[in-house]
């Protein structure tokens, strides 16, 4: 028996690598900073440009958008996740034989975040964000509510210049916080703060921020760590695809006004997990690899193979501070430094000559999974078909209103004779 556990798990491992070398994945980067790029994420610029402009139709009534299989952009900008599937689907475990997460379709709840994805979209002149923060449903967020959490979120970058310019709405996180996070959930006993709230046991949300200031309240980072961590610019061309973990700290850069306005598409993931802790489980909050179990292992294995360590993005003892224009910066032995950036594997290279390449040209769509229904991507389509899209397709002719007469107002009908 425990041979044969043995080889199942053995056989998993080998799936996970492959479909981590498949798309790009560092996970030892991911293991320890919390966040990776997957570098063979190839979105061609045909499928940009028809994803960017069905989002863009989106964005236009909603920032979350639900998924349907109906809707022709919806269809493409949820496809954008297809080609992740195989990797999130190996690394991702609720445990007890819940394997897998929970995929776009699998429940007829459109509120839940499974089922849903952000259009973020930033424009030029927008402010910064607020301070860093842990993502949590925005009914939830009140100070001392119990935090929800699901288990890492993708995004896609479809449009701006970040990969250029920090000022231009780039995407912050803070490096290693998600375990900084999880050892202060254990360790933190009922404080006054959260006795006045309903004890101890309970990760909870603070430091709600609706204004946007700097100067609020107590966040979570300064309840639980005591201080903010140090952030780093997520430099990310459009095309460019990555994974972070629920429980990274991170905010948003502004855009100033000659920048180009940025989307970026984020889907939450979330492991199938026991009845009862869908929304909320805090087991794995305070726990980072409960539902990644294989993490640590492809992490051994890939260095191992390569025989070297990622390069750190943060040094021990960094702190956050800002100015007085809240400007972020890193403070490390009395000298004020700029953010550090994370870049792609394949843009680190001298004076950064990747970000004047061009970009990926459209690739043919790989074979597609069967257990993943009817096919959603248009990345195959010929150049001469024009993909049904907001500006594809004609406008449907209004049907005329059925219009529904009281009984008393009825003709007769005619009896036959």
């Amino acid at each position: 028996m425990a041979s044969r556990k043995r080889r199942r798990d053995g056989d998993a491992l080998d799936a996970l690598a492959a479909a981590a070398d498949a798309i790009g994945f560092d996970a030892r980067a991911f293991e320890r900073d919390g966040f990776a790029f997957l570098d063979n994420y190839a979105l061609g610029e045909g499928a940009r440009a028809r994803a960017l402009a069905s989002a863009l139709a989106l964005r236009r009534t909603k920032e979350f958008a639900s998924f349907n299989d109906a809707d022709p952009d919806k269809r493409r900008v949820f496809a954008l996740l297809d080609p992740i599937k195989p990797l999130l689907r190996a690394l991702v475990s609720g445990g007890d034989g819940l394997e897998g997460f929970v995929e776009p379709g699998d429940t007829r709840n459109n509120r839940m975040e499974p089922n849903q994805c952000q259009l973020a979209r930033r424009e030029p002149g927008d402010g910064f964000w607020g301070k860093p923060h842990i993502d949590t449903p925005h009914g939830a967020q009140r100070d001392g509510a119990p935090h929800h959490n699901c288990t890492a979120t993708v995004g896609v970058v479809l449009d701006g210049a970040m990969h250029a310019r920090d000022d231009a709405g780039a995407l912050l996180v803070a490096p290693g916080s998600h375990r900084a996070f999880a050892a202060a959930f254990r360790d933190h006993g009922a404080c006054a703060r959260c006795r006045g709230f309903g004890g101890g046991g309970v990760v909870r949300f603070y430091g709600h921020d609706r204004d946007k200031s700097v100067a609020t309240a107590e966040s979570t980072a300064a309840h639980y760590l005591g201080a903010e961590p140090p952030l780093a610019h997520v430099r990310a061309r459009p095309g460019a695809a990555f994974l972070v973990h629920h429980q990274v700290l991170h905010s948003v850069r502004e855009v100033a006004a000659d920048a180009p306005g940025r989307l970026i598409v984020y889907f939450r993931v979330r492991a199938k997990r026991p009845a009862g802790e869908k929304q909320r489980r805090h087991a794995a909050m305070k726990d980072v690899d409960l539902e990644m179990p294989r993490l640590k292992a492809l992490a051994a294995r890939q260095v191992a193979a390569r025989g070297r360590e990622p390069p750190p993005l943060a040094s021990p003892g960094d702190a956050l501070v800002y100015d007085e224009v809240h400007n972020a910066y890193v403070s490390r032995d009395g000298a004020r430094l700029p953010l550090p950036s994370v870049r792609r594997n394949a843009d680190l290279t001298p004076a950064d000559a990747a970000d004047d390449a061009p970009e990926t040209p459209d690739a043919p769509a790989a074979a597609r999974d069967p257990r993943e229904g009817p096919r959603q991507s248009y990345a195959d389509e010929p150049a001469g078909r024009k993909p049904p899209s907001c500006s594809g397709i004609a406008p449907r002719t209004p049907k005329k209103p059925r219009v529904v007469l009281p009984v008393h107002l009825r003709p007769a009908r005619r009896r036959g004779s």
